[in-house]
Protein backbone atom coordinates (compact mmCIF):
# COMPACT_ATOMS: atom_id res chain seq x y z
CA UNK A 1 0.00 0.00 0.00
CA UNK A 2 2.63 2.38 0.94
CA UNK A 3 5.11 1.93 -2.35
CA UNK A 4 1.77 2.24 -4.13
CA UNK A 5 0.76 5.98 -2.17
CA UNK A 6 4.11 7.11 -2.76
CA UNK A 7 4.16 6.52 -6.61
CA UNK A 8 1.00 8.05 -6.44
CA UNK A 9 2.40 11.21 -4.54
CA UNK A 10 5.37 11.31 -7.14
CA UNK A 11 3.06 11.02 -9.96
CA UNK A 12 0.66 14.51 -8.80
CA UNK A 13 4.41 16.21 -7.49
CA UNK A 14 5.41 15.51 -11.62
CA UNK A 15 2.22 16.49 -13.12
CA UNK A 16 2.08 19.68 -10.44
CA UNK A 17 5.45 20.57 -12.12
CA UNK A 18 4.72 20.35 -15.72
CA UNK A 19 1.38 22.39 -15.19
CA UNK A 20 3.70 24.85 -13.78
CA UNK A 21 5.33 25.18 -15.84
CA UNK A 22 3.25 25.09 -18.91
CA UNK A 23 0.87 27.83 -17.29
CA UNK A 24 4.08 30.36 -16.47
CA UNK A 25 4.97 30.01 -20.03
CA UNK A 26 1.32 31.16 -21.21
CA UNK A 27 1.16 33.87 -18.47
CA UNK A 28 -1.84 31.92 -16.88
CA UNK A 29 -2.36 31.49 -13.10
CA UNK A 30 -3.58 27.76 -11.31
CA UNK A 31 -3.92 27.17 -8.17
CA UNK A 32 -4.86 23.24 -6.95
CA UNK A 33 -5.06 21.01 -3.91
CA UNK A 34 -4.33 17.48 -3.44
CA UNK A 35 -5.82 14.95 -1.38
CA UNK A 36 -2.95 13.79 1.24
CA UNK A 37 -4.83 10.21 1.30
CA UNK A 38 -4.21 9.22 -2.05
CA UNK A 39 -1.99 12.21 -3.65
CA UNK A 40 -4.76 12.36 -6.20
CA UNK A 41 -5.62 16.49 -7.54
CA UNK A 42 -8.96 17.07 -6.57
CA UNK A 43 -9.70 20.11 -8.55
CA UNK A 44 -7.69 22.65 -10.62
CA UNK A 45 -8.68 26.33 -11.40
CA UNK A 46 -7.32 28.06 -14.54
CA UNK A 47 -7.67 31.10 -14.35
CA UNK A 48 -5.71 33.13 -17.82
CA UNK A 49 -4.47 36.58 -17.18
CA UNK A 50 -7.00 38.96 -20.10
CA UNK A 51 -4.18 40.64 -22.70
CA UNK A 52 -3.85 44.26 -22.40
CA UNK A 53 -4.17 45.01 -26.26
CA UNK A 54 -3.21 47.83 -27.79
CA UNK A 55 -5.22 48.87 -31.54
CA UNK A 56 -4.01 49.71 -34.65
CA UNK A 57 -6.05 50.66 -37.34
CA UNK A 58 -4.99 50.35 -41.69
CA UNK A 59 -6.88 50.53 -44.30
CA UNK A 60 -6.48 47.83 -46.71
CA UNK A 61 -4.65 49.07 -49.90
CA UNK A 62 -5.22 47.46 -53.35
CA UNK A 63 -1.36 46.55 -53.30
CA UNK A 64 -2.51 44.18 -50.50
CA UNK A 65 -5.01 42.71 -52.47
CA UNK A 66 -4.80 39.70 -55.22
CA UNK A 67 -6.82 40.28 -58.87
CA UNK A 68 -10.42 39.47 -56.63
CA UNK A 69 -9.19 42.09 -54.45
CA UNK A 70 -8.61 39.67 -51.23
CA UNK A 71 -6.17 40.29 -49.20
CA UNK A 72 -3.09 38.29 -49.77
CA UNK A 73 -2.17 36.03 -46.80
CA UNK A 74 1.17 37.02 -45.98
CA UNK A 75 0.36 40.69 -45.70
CA UNK A 76 -1.17 39.58 -42.19
CA UNK A 77 2.41 38.95 -41.25
CA UNK A 78 3.27 42.83 -42.01
CA UNK A 79 0.38 44.00 -39.96
CA UNK A 80 1.37 42.29 -37.02
CA UNK A 81 4.46 44.20 -37.14
CA UNK A 82 2.30 47.02 -37.83
CA UNK A 83 0.80 46.14 -34.41
CA UNK A 84 3.89 45.12 -32.89
CA UNK A 85 5.75 49.08 -33.42
CA UNK A 86 2.70 50.47 -32.10
CA UNK A 87 2.44 48.40 -28.99
CA UNK A 88 6.19 49.63 -28.40
CA UNK A 89 4.72 53.24 -28.57
CA UNK A 90 1.87 53.05 -26.99
CA UNK A 91 3.98 51.32 -23.84
CA UNK A 92 6.66 54.40 -23.87
CA UNK A 93 9.37 53.53 -26.03
CA UNK A 94 10.38 53.16 -29.77
CA UNK A 95 11.97 49.80 -31.26
CA UNK A 96 14.58 51.95 -33.15
CA UNK A 97 15.54 53.10 -29.44
CA UNK A 98 16.41 49.20 -28.29
CA UNK A 99 18.23 48.63 -31.68
CA UNK A 100 20.27 51.98 -31.78
CA UNK A 101 21.16 52.72 -27.83
CA UNK A 102 21.51 49.34 -26.73
CA UNK A 103 22.28 47.12 -29.78
CA UNK A 104 19.23 45.10 -29.21
CA UNK A 105 16.85 43.48 -31.58
CA UNK A 106 14.54 41.01 -31.28
CA UNK A 107 14.53 38.35 -34.23
CA UNK A 108 11.09 36.73 -35.20
CA UNK A 109 11.88 32.72 -34.49
CA UNK A 110 8.62 31.78 -35.03
CA UNK A 111 5.64 33.24 -36.68
CA UNK A 112 2.06 31.47 -36.68
CA UNK A 113 -1.31 32.90 -38.13
CA UNK A 114 -5.15 31.33 -37.96
CA UNK A 115 -7.02 32.46 -41.21
CA UNK A 116 -10.97 33.18 -40.93
CA UNK A 117 -12.22 35.37 -43.17
CA UNK A 118 -10.88 37.70 -46.17
CA UNK A 119 -10.56 41.41 -45.50
CA UNK A 120 -11.05 43.35 -49.14
CA UNK A 121 -9.80 46.31 -50.23
CA UNK A 122 -10.69 49.47 -48.71
CA UNK A 123 -12.14 47.93 -45.63
CA UNK A 124 -10.84 49.60 -42.43
CA UNK A 125 -9.47 46.48 -39.98
CA UNK A 126 -8.29 46.68 -36.40
CA UNK A 127 -4.70 45.05 -35.25
CA UNK A 128 -4.45 44.28 -31.33
CA UNK A 129 -1.47 43.43 -30.52
CA UNK A 130 -0.39 42.13 -26.68
CA UNK A 131 2.19 40.29 -25.33
CA UNK A 132 1.36 36.84 -24.71
CA UNK A 133 4.26 35.88 -22.70
CA UNK A 134 8.32 37.42 -22.09
CA UNK A 135 11.54 36.21 -20.70
CA UNK A 136 14.57 38.03 -20.58
CA UNK A 137 15.66 36.00 -23.93
CA UNK A 138 12.00 35.18 -25.49
CA UNK A 139 9.12 37.87 -25.94
CA UNK A 140 6.23 36.41 -27.35
CA UNK A 141 3.21 38.62 -29.13
CA UNK A 142 -0.51 37.64 -30.13
CA UNK A 143 -2.43 39.72 -32.25
CA UNK A 144 -6.09 39.85 -33.57
CA UNK A 145 -7.07 40.90 -36.86
CA UNK A 146 -10.73 42.38 -37.01
CA UNK A 147 -13.08 44.18 -39.41
CA UNK A 148 -13.26 47.88 -37.71
CA UNK A 149 -17.03 48.29 -39.07
CA UNK A 150 -18.21 44.61 -37.29
CA UNK A 151 -15.70 43.54 -35.01
CA UNK A 152 -15.76 40.65 -37.12
CA UNK A 153 -11.95 37.92 -36.37
CA UNK A 154 -10.38 37.84 -39.83
CA UNK A 155 -7.09 36.24 -38.11
CA UNK A 156 -5.47 35.65 -35.31
CA UNK A 157 -1.61 34.56 -34.58
CA UNK A 158 1.31 34.89 -32.42
CA UNK A 159 5.05 35.54 -33.12
CA UNK A 160 8.21 34.61 -30.96
CA UNK A 161 11.08 36.94 -30.90
CA UNK A 162 14.55 36.04 -29.30
CA UNK A 163 16.66 38.63 -28.40
CA UNK A 164 20.11 39.08 -29.78
CA UNK A 165 22.72 41.74 -29.95
CA UNK A 166 24.08 43.54 -33.19
CA UNK A 167 26.14 40.14 -33.76
CA UNK A 168 23.09 38.20 -33.90
CA UNK A 169 23.86 36.40 -30.70
CA UNK A 170 21.19 35.53 -28.05
CA UNK A 171 21.45 38.16 -25.61
CA UNK A 172 19.14 39.81 -22.61
CA UNK A 173 16.64 42.36 -22.90
CA UNK A 174 18.01 45.99 -21.45
CA UNK A 175 16.96 46.42 -17.50
CA UNK A 176 15.58 49.39 -18.39
CA UNK A 177 13.38 47.90 -20.56
CA UNK A 178 12.06 44.86 -18.79
CA UNK A 179 9.25 47.12 -17.08
CA UNK A 180 7.89 47.41 -20.90
CA UNK A 181 7.38 43.53 -20.89
CA UNK A 182 5.95 43.26 -17.22
CA UNK A 183 9.08 41.50 -16.20
CA UNK A 184 10.73 42.14 -12.48
CA UNK A 185 13.14 43.98 -12.20
CA UNK A 186 16.69 41.91 -11.95
CA UNK A 187 18.74 41.01 -8.59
Amino acid sequence: MGAVFNKRVRFAITVELILRRVLTLTGSRFSFCMCNECGYIQRMRHETKVPDYVDTVVKVRYAETDQMGVVYYANYLVWFEVGRVAWCDARGFRYSDLEGQHDRMMMVAEATCRYRAPARFEEEILIRTAIAAATDKVVRFQYEVRRKRTGELLASGETAHVVVDGSLRPARLPAEYRKFFLLPDRK
